[in-house]
C-alpha cells in the first residue's frame, strides 16, 4: 500500500534521484522549477492528485511555448513514472492525463484553417 506522502516531499525525493543519477545540471534545475509549480498547483497530498488535476495544470499552460509546454509535460512524465518505480503510487496518472492534452499541441491550429492533427 502506497505511504500517504505531500507532492513537495515527493518531488524533492524526485530530484534527490536524479542528482543521485548525474543527470544534468540544466536538467535538474528546470525539473525543479516545473514539479515545484506544479506543486504549487495541484492538491497537496500526492494520493489526492488525480487525472482532472493534472488535466487543469496542463491546460493552465496554454499561455506558454509550446516548447515549455512540452518540457513540462515531459517533466510530469518522468515524475509520474518514477513515482510508480518507487511504488508511491499505483498508476501513471499523467499517461490517463496525456491522451486529452495531447492536441494541445496543435490548439489553435483551427483558426488558421489548419485540421487537428
Amino acid at each position: 500500500m502506497p505511504r500517504m506522502l505531500t507532492v513537495e516531499a515527493a518531488s524533492t525525493d524526485y530530484l534527490a534521484s536524479l542528482q543521485a543519477r548525474h543527470v544534468p545540471v540544466a536538467t535538474v534545475k528546470a525539473d525543479a522549477g516545473d514539479v515545484r509549480r506544479f506543486a504549487a498547483g495541484v492538491p497537496s497530498k500526492l494520493g489526492a492528485v488525480d487525472a482532472a488535476a493534472i488535466r487543469a495544470f496542463l491546460d493552465g499552460e496554454q499561455d506558454r511555448s509550446p516548447a515549455t509546454r512540452r518540457r513540462r509535460h515531459g517533466t510530469l512524465c518522468s515524475f509520474f513514472r518514477w513515482l510508480v518505480q518507487q511504488e508511491l503510487i499505483d498508476l501513471n496518472l499523467v499517461a490517463s492525463a496525456s491522451a486529452r492534452t495531447a492536441s494541445s499541441r496543435t490548439r489553435g491550429l483551427e483558426s488558421w484553417g489548419l485540421p487537428d492533427a
